[in-house]
C-alpha cells in the first residue's frame, strides 16, 4: 500500500514547527497502514533533556501572521452562535429548568465557537461533537460516583480519561473535556447523574440543527465537511 508523505522535509536541521508537521504526517501514514498503535520508526519517543527542552521553547517562532476575517463571514459566525445559544437558553429557562432539568452548560459556548467560527476543523464535525457530548459526560458521572469526596482525583481522572478515549478513537473534541470536568466540579448537577448526559445530548441536537441551517445558508460555507469518518 502506498502512503502519501509529500511535504516532509529531508533536511535534518528543521524547525520545531516543521518537526510537528512531520510527526502529524507520519502519524497519518501509520493510520493508513493500520499501525497507529505501533511506535513509528524514526520517531524519537524519549523525554527531552533539560537543555533540549529549553532549546525547543527558544526555537518556537515568536509571532504568527493572522488574517482578519471579512465582515460577511463574521456576520454568519455571530448569527450562528446567537441562534444556537439563545435557542438552548430559552428552552432551558422556560421549559426544562423549572422542572429541574437545565440543558444549558458552559461547554456549549466552546462548541458554538468551534462550529460557527471554524466549521472546517476536524474537531467541529458532527461525529466529533457527538462523541464530545456523550462519552466525556458519562466518564464525568462515573468518576464523580466513584470518588464523591475526592474532588481532585475525580476531576483529574474525568478529564484525562475523556481526552485519552477521544484520542484513541480519533474523535477529539475540546468541549468534551470541559463537559467531564463541569459535571465533577458542579455540585448542583450531581443529583442528575446520567440525566446530565441526556441534557447534553439535547443541547447538542439543537446546536446541530442550527449549525446545519446557518452554516449552509451562505455559499461560502459548507457544513459538515463529512458525516462519518472511515476507521481502519
Amino acid at each position: 500500500m502506498e502512503v502519501e508523505l509529500e511535504g516532509i522535509p529531508t533536511d535534518a536541521t528543521i524547525s520545531v514547527v516543521q518537526k510537528s508537521l512531520v510527526l502529524q504526517k507520519l502519524r497519518k501514514a501509520a493510520r493508513q497502514l493500520g499501525h497507529d498503535l505501533v511506535p513509528l520508526e524514526g520517531v524519537d519517543y524519549r523525554v527531552e533533556t533539560p537543555c533540549s527542552f529549553v532549546r525547543k521553547l527558544i526555537n518556537i517562532p515568536p509571532t504568527k501572521q493572522h488574517r482578519v476575517q471579512n465582515l460577511w463571514y463574521l456576520f454568519w459566525t455571530f448569527l450562528g452562535c446567537f441562534t444556537a445559544v439563545s435557542t438552548v437558553a430559552c428552552l432551558s429557562q422556560f421549559v426544562f429548568a423549572p422542572n429541574g432539568f437545565p440543558i444549558i452548560y458552559g461547554a456549549l459556548g466552546a462548541s458554538s465557537s468551534l462550529i460557527f467560527a471554524k466549521p472546517e476543523l476536524v474537531t467541529s464535525q458532527p461525529i466529533n461533537m457527538l462523541v464530545g457530548h456523550t462519552i466525556p459526560p458519562c466518564i464525568g458521572v462515573v468518576c464523580q460516583l466513584l470518588f464523591p469526596d475526592t474532588l481532585w482525583l475525580a476531576a483529574a481522572l474525568a478529564v484525562s480519561v475523556s481526552v485519552t478515549v477521544m484520542e484513541l478513537i480519533d474523535c477529539q473534541n475540546p468541549p468534551g473535556g470541559a463537559m467531564a470536568l463541569l459535571y465533577v466540579t458542579t455540585e448542583v448537577v450531581h443529583a442528575q447523574q446520567f440525566q446530565f448526559v441526556l441534557a447534553t445530548l439535547f443541547s447538542f441536537a439543537i446546536l446541530m440543527v442550527c449549525a446545519f441551517i446557518v452554516n449552509n445558508l451562505p455559499k461560502s460555507r459548507v457544513y459538515p465537511q463529512y458525516w462519518i469518518p472511515w476507521w481502519k
